[in-house]
């Protein structure tokens, strides 16, 4: 007696469950959604991974365009603008605020009118 191996297309099993599939989610679809997650955690987070990647692979707050070796950033450099471009700044109680060094007007201050470090690192923080 043999045994037959009965293959279904993916498109079959990823239906919906009312359309007869098993509503498997797209593996593509979760990879990506963890990959920005790990770009979120990334920019959100100040944990000592999170600081030596944004020394390493970001440029003021922006990716670095050229070419590192890298497992982690050639994911994340994919979906890291969407992450950019689609997240909120919540205030809050104003705690962790730089009036010179946050990008308040597309550019920080500091930057936007090459202000000398010497007059605002003391400032930080105190809005």
């Amino acid at each position: 007696m043999t045994q037959k191996v009965c293959t279904v297309s993916w498109n079959c099993i990823s239906r919906l469950w009312a359309e007869g599939g098993l509503d498997i989610k797209s593996t593509r679809l979760i990879n990506a959604s963890l990959i920005m997650k790990l770009a979120w955690n990334l920019l959100a987070t100040d944990s000592q991974r999170a600081s030596l990647l944004k020394q390493r692979f970001l440029s003021n707050g922006k990716p670095v365009t050229h070419y590192f070796k890298s497992y982690v950033w050639s994911g994340i450099k994919l979906h890291i603008i969407d992450v950019i471009y689609n997240s909120l700044w919540i205030v809050g109680t104003g705690e962790n605020l730089s009036l010179w060094n946050d990008n308040w007007l597309g550019t920080p201050i500091v930057d936007l009118f090459h202000i000398d470090p010497y007059f605002h690192v003391e400032f930080k923080g105190k809005v």
